[in-house]
């Protein structure tokens, strides 16, 4: 998947714009916003609105659980390497990925 990810103060809002068949089952929307509530300079915990948008299941599993853990790990020119780490189904489970400064 990818992701046009806009933040505004403790606003996120996530706006996909690629996606494999395959992984679109349960997405109702393309647009999904969320709260972010900062750890320290380099981690934040991650909820979703529900107010805003139907959560998709991993969604309302990633809130049940107290939401997804992100750690950013480096940056590099204008992207930044990250982690994040998340319950589902009571497994612990991690993703990595990059966010990169639209130009």
């Amino acid at each position: 998947m990818e992701w046009k990810i806009m933040r505004k103060g403790n606003s996120q809002t996530e706006v996909l714009i690629k996606i494999e068949k395959q992984q679109a089952s349960d997405m109702e929307t393309v647009e999904f916003y969320a709260q972010l509530d900062w750890v320290d300079d380099c981690s934040y915990i991650v909820t979703y609105d529900s107010s805003r948008h139907a959560l998709t299941e991993e969604q309302k599993q990633v809130n049940d659980s107290g939401g997804m853990l992100v750690v950013m790990q480096g940056k590099e020119g204008d992207c930044i390497e990250y982690v994040s780490y998340m319950e589902l189904n009571g497994e612990e489970i991690s993703s990595d990925g990059i966010l990169c400064k639209d130009k």
